[in-house]
């Protein structure tokens, strides 16, 4: 990048001279010209920031599962959906308003029941743990 600079100015140096000197004429250029020098650059620029602060986590695919709550009376059921990778799966984390029960190997379709508190007032919250350690909340509700 500094490189880059460094060449700018001293075009920019030799260009004025010849300007001055009248070997060259004065061209102004539009914005369309330097556009595609700017977006590459910038493009640059920003796969390189990615890998440097780390932020490459937050381009990973997707990956689909879900689950849903219902409340029955008291109860709060959470059903287990699956979904395209529900392989790679290794426990649900859940709880209401933290995850603080673990369900390791959830199966398709497998249920498990809270106890609420007040109709339409219990944040459930699942979030899934993937067999490559990252963990993404799934459900996020109240019932």
């Amino acid at each position: 990048m500094i490189g880059i600079w460094v060449y700018g100015m001293y075009d920019a140096y030799k260009t004025a001279e010849r300007i001055n000197q009248k070997k060259e004429s004065f061209v102004k250029k539009s914005m369309l010209f330097w556009m595609p020098v700017i977006v590459v650059v910038l493009g640059i620029a920003a796969v390189i920031s990615v890998f440097v602060f780390g932020m490459d986590e937050y381009f990973q695919p997707a990956k689909v599962v879900t689950a849903t709550a219902i409340r029955q009376g008291d109860n709060i059921i959470i059903a287990y959906q699956g979904g395209t990778d529900h392989t790679l799966v290794s426990k649900l984390k859940y709880g209401i308003g933290l995850t603080d029960h673990t369900w390791n190997s959830p199966k398709v379709g497998e249920r498990v029941t809270l106890y609420g508190d007040m109709p339409g007032k219990d944040h459930v919250i699942v979030s899934v743990v993937f067999s490559d350690g990252s963990e993404r909340v799934i459900l996020d509700m109240y019932v």
